[in-house]
């Protein structure tokens, strides 16, 4: 089972040690195998490349069905998989109220939300998405295209010729058997070979692992919601000074002073080999506590899934992780961070990262911090397997 928790509450506003944990996810798609109706076919190329990038999956009765028609919330999660999102932003997406007819389709709402944010997709109207709605060729089309990174303004001519004559220039039509009316629904196997033409390029124009240190106009580091905040705030320590540290949030750093009193960890610790997760407990956007253990700063809950160590990936599906040390739950929603090594193989720092880091041969260090009776990853740090010594 997965879960879905709120990454304002569980990164950014950890008040009072309490957390909202939010109803499981349930992805209409699950397995990891080449689905057996499509092997042997036009669509085995493309559904396998785009399984392996966790990209779509078949069904739990190992069929993919792509003879039938797609739903636009899947398609929507689709493109939005293919865009590789990190984990933090995703966090962010899960809990926006965009659409009033979200319901019954709560595990879309990430990629939905995302997918408006981006600008590669959009409502149909009166607060409306239409999520079991069936994709139409054209608006598959349009998705794909703004995902590369086009937008209407950039394109000639009036919808939907503009995307559909783009859509040509791109491939993205090449392997589908065009029709005249763009406006019927699309199949699932028409929708994997649009997907897989343009995936790469999708990835590429999308990628963006360096976080953000927001400035002021007068050049200070902004810590936004945090500087006058009081709250309990996991991530990692990047650097540090006697009076503050410079500390990364999902897909922010921010650099927080910190009171005379507290005891920061040296370089040689939270730049080690160790890959601790580290808890500041926050007073008026002061760091008044550090910990590896949230507990020990009032959390409620905090539990490594991986106790005190690295552990070695030795398979993943979509949602499962098997270690040496035992087996966990992660989601493309979970807030990763990657070290980073310099040619001489000297870990230096940390970045944001994916689900698609989480490979064999990997290693990991997990943490849940909600109590909901599942091994899922909230947060996890990842040493990538070229990195690994």
């Amino acid at each position: 089972m997965k879960k879905t928790i709120s990454f304002v509450l569980v990164l950014l506003m950890l008040l009072m040690g309490s957390l909202s944990v939010y109803a499981a996810e349930t992805d209409p798609e699950d397995t990891s195998q080449v689905p057996s109706d499509v092997k042997g076919t036009v669509y085995e190329a493309s559904v396998r490349m785009l399984m392996e990038k966790d990209v779509l999956s078949g069904y739990a009765d190992s069929t993919f069905r792509p003879n039938a028609s797609m739903e636009r919330a899947e398609a929507c999660a689709i493109v939005v998989k293919a865009m590789n999102p990190l984990g933090a932003d995703l966090y962010t997406s899960q809990n926006k109220n965009t659409f009033s007819d979200m319901d019954g389709y709560e595990w879309a709402e990430k990629y939905v939300n995302y997918a408006v944010d981006k600008g590669v997709v959009s409502g149909v109207g009166n607060d409306r998405f239409d999520p079991a709605g069936q994709v139409s060729y054209n608006e598959m089309a349009a998705m794909l295209v703004n995902a590369v990174g086009y937008k209407a303004k950039d394109l000639s001519g009036s919808w939907p010729d503009n995307y559909v004559n783009k859509a040509k220039e791109l491939m993205i039509f090449n392997d589908v058997t065009l029709i005249k009316d763009g406006n019927v629904s699309a199949t699932r196997g028409d929708v994997a070979l649009m997907t897989a033409v343009v995936a790469d390029k999708i990835e590429v124009a999308n990628k963006n692992r360096n976080a953000t240190m927001v400035m002021t106009t007068d050049g200070a580091v902004d810590n936004g919601k945090l500087t006058n905040s009081s709250t309990r705030n996991y991530g990692m320590i990047l650097d540090s000074s006697r009076s503050s540290v410079k500390f990364l949030m999902g897909d922010r750093i921010y650099e927080l002073p910190t009171d005379s009193i507290v005891s920061i960890p040296k370089k040689d610790i939270y730049l080690g080999e160790a890959g601790n997760l580290y808890c500041l407990k926050l007073s008026d956007g002061i760091v008044k506590g550090i910990s590896t253990d949230g507990t020990a700063l009032g959390a409620k809950y905090f539990k490594e899934l991986t106790p005190n160590t690295f552990t070695s990936v030795t398979a993943r599906d979509k949602t499962s992780v098997a270690t040496q040390l035992g087996d966990f739950s992660v989601m493309d929603s979970t807030i990763f961070y990657v070290a980073e090594y310099d040619q001489a193989g000297t870990l230096i720092s940390y970045i944001p990262g994916t689900l698609r880091d989480v490979e064999k041969g990997c290693k990991i260090r997990a943490f849940d911090l909600t109590d909901d009776k599942n091994q899922a990853a909230d947060v996890a740090i990842i040493v990538k397997a070229a990195d690994v010594k």
